[in-house]
C-alpha cells in the first residue's frame, strides 16, 4: 500500500495515507487502529500516525467507549462528518428546493418555494438564492464570501472575501434515512484548495427537478469515479480554506455547492439547452453559486443526480446497474452502469424521452386538465376514468423503460420523483407493462427519497467533490 513504496516524495506519500485513511473511516463503522491498518493496508505505525494527525486537525474524532465494557476497550475512531457542510439547490420548473447537509449525509437544514412556471432567468435565480440563504440559515452554517468585483449572471455584485459570513439558525437535524445531525467544537485546520482538479487527476470532458420531474434532457459533466460522482466538475468562487474558517462560531462552515437542473449542462456548469425553463439556456449556474458563496460549485443535470442520491441513500444502494426514471410533471432519466452515473460522450445520456416512440411525450398528455396527485388519489379510490388515465400513462411509460431494460439489463428500475408518492397506483401496472416487453424484468422499486432526490444528489455532487479535493496539497 501506500506506505510501501520505495523512495519518492515523502510529502506524496504522506497524502496518500492521509487519503487512503480518510476513505476508510467514511466508508466504514468507528474502527480501532487495528482495524484500520487493515482496511488500509498501512502499517500499525503508520495508521497511528495518520490518525493521529487527523484528530489534531478536526477530521476524526475517537469515539467514547461503550457504558459498561469489560476491561480497558481498544479506541475507536470516526471521521467527522461535522467538520463541514454541503449545499444542494434544486432548481426546477415549478419549485425550488435546497438543503445543507454534513459531510456524512445529515441534513441540517433545508428550505424550498414555489416559483412561476414562465418566471425568468432572474426571478428564478433570487429564488434559488433566496431558499439557500434560508437554509443555510436554519442550518447554523457559516460561508465564505467571493469577491467583490465578482458578477453573477444576474449582475449583481458579491461580497469581498475573508467575511465568513455565519448565517446561525436551529438546525433540522434529520438524516435521509435516519436522525440526529452531530455537532462538535471547532478544531484546527489546515487550508486546503478545493477550487479544482489536482495535478494527478486529467481533465477531460463530460460532467436534476424540484418539481418532480425534468426535461428529459441531459447533462454534461465529467469522468466519473467509483462511486457515480463527477472527478471533472464545473465549479466556481476556487476559494481556497479549511472547515474551521474565519466567522463560524463553532458550526461548520459550507465547503462546496451542488446545483442541479433540468437541461444540456457542459462542463463549465453553463446550461447549453433547456426547453422547460424560460429563459434558462446560456445560464452560467457555476459562476452564479461559486461567486455567490466562494466556494466551488458544481452543476449536473436533475435526472442524473436524482440517480446519484438513490444510489447513495435510496433502494439502489447495493445496485451495479439501474435505471432511475424521474417521473414527474416531465419524465426524466438517471442511468447507473457499473457502479457510476453514465453521461455519455458528450453528456447526453439517456435522452430516449426525446424521440416520439419512446412514448414518455404521449404518457404526460394522459395526464392533462388533472392535477396529477387529486387523479392518483381517484385511481386509488376506484374511479374508473382515473384508472383508465393511469393505465394509458404507465402503458407508454413502459415503452421507453422496456426498451432500455432490453438494451442494458439492469438490475432495477427505480420510479423517483414527485410521481413516487403515488407508486402504490403505479408500480404494480408498470411491472405487468414490462413483462409484455422484456425478456428478464428486472425488480421495479419506488424511491425511498421522495421529492428531495434532486437536492440530495446535489449534496452528493458537492461532497464528492471536497472527498476528491481533500488533502490534495497535502
Amino acid at each position: 500500500m501506500a506506505d510501501e513504496i520505495a523512495g519518492g516524495d515523502l510529502s506524496r506519500l504522506r497524502q496518500l495515507n492521509t487519503q487512503a485513511m480518510v476513505r476508510a473511516l467514511r466508508t466504514g463503522d468507528p474502527a480501532t487502529l487495528t482495524e484500520l491498518a487493515a482496511r488500509t493496508g498501512l502499517s500499525r505505525a503508520s495508521t497511528e500516525d495518520v490518525v493521529g494527525a487527523l484528530v489534531e486537525q478536526g477530521w476524526a474524532a475517537e469515539v467514547p467507549p461503550v457504558a459498561g465494557a469489560m476491561g480497558r476497550p481498544a479506541r475507536r475512531y470516526r471521521f467527522r462528518g461535522d467538520a463541514g457542510a454541503a449545499l444542494g439547490v434544486d432548481i426546477g420548473g415549478h419549485r425550488v428546493r435546497a438543503l445543507v447537509t454534513d459531510l456524512d449525509g445529515t441534513v441540517l437544514g433545508r428550505a424550498e418555494a414555489e416559483v412561476a412556471p414562465e418566471a425568468g432567468r432572474a426571478e428564478r435565480l433570487a429564488a434559488a438564492d433566496a431558499v439557500a440563504d434560508e437554509a443555510l440559515r436554519a442550518a447554523g452554517v457559516g460561508t465564505h464570501e467571493p469577491d467583490a468585483g465578482r458578477r453573477t449572471p444576474t449582475g449583481h455584485g458579491a461580497a469581498a472575501p475573508g467575511t465568513g459570513r455565519n448565517t446561525a439558525g436551529a438546525g433540522a437535524g434529520r438524516r435521509a434515512g435516519g436522525s440526529g445531525a452531530r455537532r462538535t467544537a471547532a478544531g484546527s485546520d489546515p487550508r486546503l484548495d478545493l477550487s479544482g482538479p489536482t495535478a494527478d487527476e486529467p481533465e477531460t470532458a463530460g460532467p436534476g427537478s424540484a418539481d418532480g420531474g425534468s426535461s428529459g434532457e441531459g447533462a454534461a459533466g465529467g469522468r466519473a469515479n467509483g462511486s457515480g460522482s463527477a472527478d471533472r466538475v464545473a465549479s466556481g468562487g476556487g476559494a481556497s480554506f479549511g472547515p474551521f474558517g474565519p466567522g463560524v462560531g463553532g458550526g461548520p462552515v459550507l465547503w462546496a455547492v451542488g446545483v442541479a437542473s433540468s437541461g444540456l449542462v457542459d462542463p463549465s456548469g453553463r446550461v447549453v439547452l433547456s426547453v422547460a425553463i424560460p429563459e434558462w439556456t446560456g445560464v452560467q449556474l457555476a459562476d452564479h453559486f461559486g461567486a455567490r458563496f466562494g466556494v466551488p460549485a458544481l452543476v449536473d443535470n436533475d435526472s442524473r443526480l436524482a440517480a446519484l442520491a438513490e444510489q447513495w441513500l435510496g433502494v439502489a444502494r447495493y445496485a451495479a446497474d439501474f435505471v432511475y426514471l424521474l417521473a414527474g410533471l416531465r419524465t426524466g432519466l438517471g442511468l447507473v452502469l457499473g457502479g457510476t452515473v453514465h453521461r455519455g460522450f458528450g453528456g447526453a445520456a439517456g435522452e430516449i424521452g426525446a424521440l416520439p416512440q419512446a412514448g414518455w411525450i404521449r404518457a404526460q398528455e394522459h395526464l392533462a386538465g388533472r392535477e396529477p396527485a387529486a387523479l392518483f388519489a381517484a385511481a386509488r379510490g376506484g374511479d374508473r376514468s382515473a384508472l383508465g388515465a393511469v393505465r394509458r400513462y404507465v402503458r407508454d411509460l413502459a415503452v421507453g423503460t422496456a426498451a432500455l431494460v432490453l438494451t442494458l439489463d439492469p438490475q432495477m428500475v427505480v420510479l423517483g420523483g414527485g410521481f413516487s408518492r403515488s407508486a402504490d397506483v403505479l408500480l404494480d401496472p408498470l411491472r405487468k407493462e414490462l413483462d409484455k416487453h422484456c425478456i428478464r424484468t428486472p425488480e421495479v422499486l419506488a424511491s425511498a427519497l421522495g421529492e428531495e432526490s434532486v437536492a440530495l444528489g446535489a449534496i452528493k455532487l458537492a461532497v464528492d467533490h471536497v472527498g476528491a479535493r481533500m488533502f490534495a496539497n497535502a
